[in-house]
């Protein structure tokens, strides 16, 4: 099984579950500095220049940004999500969440976002809906919500460096499994890119999603390199043998924002308090056709 051509990609929106009188929910993490060892096999063999950059949100304007543009591709493509979506999440104001931004170089536009929020602290939000098999209980577990990129020349390239800086993130973060929900025929693409079945031939239905039925799937973050390299996965050469200095992720900020309960001034953003949609910034022409993928 090989995996999708990079120019495909769907919403990232996994799961974790626990419950009463399973295992543990808060797990140990150990930190890795930026400085660790690449998550590769294989060395980098070219540096690329990318016509935007991906680097954590920092403020409420970014996630405001980010809101305008997620909007506009869930309630295009899935009827009612953008009343869902029409204003943050309250994940989206965890203080263990990072929002992983793709800004354009030339006019600052987003063209691009996923949420991130790992079981370190607390419990993930959907953990009372969906109990997992017993392989995933005290496992270090990260969820990825909410992917999102606008249509354009730098589409493609833009959900190639999210999926990489989920995967480093995860990889950095000492994360065991990423896990994702996608509904057929989308979870064809993810069984390509290697994700597998949490909960085989089950579908679970979310509240957040409009109970609309959907799999649950998990990349193991560890064997993910050796997964992808046996499998020839076509976005294996962008993601592992070429450097990408516009992906700036400090992961030494995401092990702020992922393990500290008081996050220190500067690191990832916090925001005070809940915006009205109301206030949101206007959506440029290109924003308005933003789609899933």
């Amino acid at each position: 099984m090989t995996c999708p051509p990079t120019d495909r990609g769907h919403p990232l929106a996994p799961v974790l579950s626990c419950g009463a009188g399973r295992p543990p929910r808060f797990v140990t993490m150990i930190h890795t500095l930026s400085s660790s060892p690449r998550p590769y096999s294989v060395h980098a063999e070219s540096t690329q220049a990318l016509p935007f950059r991906v680097r954590l949100a920092r403020d409420e304007r970014d996630l405001r940004r980010a809101v305008a543009v997620r909007v506009q591709a869930y309630g295009r493509h899935v009827p009612g999500m953008d009343e869902v979506l029409s204003a943050p999440e309250p994940d989206d104001f965890r203080s263990d969440a990072i929002l992983l931004l793709a800004e354009s170089k030339s006019d600052g536009q987003v063209l691009g976002s996923m949420r991130l929020i790992t079981n370190v602290q607390h419990p993930l939000h959907l953990e009372e809906e969906v109990e997992l098999p017993p392989q995933f209980h005290g496992r270090k577990m990260l969820e990825a919500w909410r992917l999102t990129v606008c249509p354009g020349a730098a589409a493609r390239q833009v959900s190639s460096a999210l999926y990489k800086a989920l995967y480093e993130v995860s990889f950095h973060a000492g994360i065991d499994h990423v896990l994702v929900v996608a509904r057929s025929p989308v979870d064809r693409l993810y069984r390509a890119m290697q994700f597998q079945e949490a909960m085989p031939g089950k579908k679970i239905a979310l509240a957040n999603t409009l109970f609309l039925p959907h799999g649950l799937y998990y990349l193991p973050v560890k064997e993910a390199d050796a997964l992808w390299r046996a499998a020839e996965c076509p976005m294996y050469p962008f993601m592992a043998q070429t450097h990408h200095p516009d992906i700036e992720i400090d992961h030494d900020v995401v092990h702020e924002r992922f393990h500290s309960r008081e996050v220190p001034a500067g690191l990832g953003f916090v925001v005070t308090g809940k915006p009205d949609h109301h206030d949101a910034p206007a959506v440029n022409d290109s924003q308005e056709s933003a789609r899933i993928c």
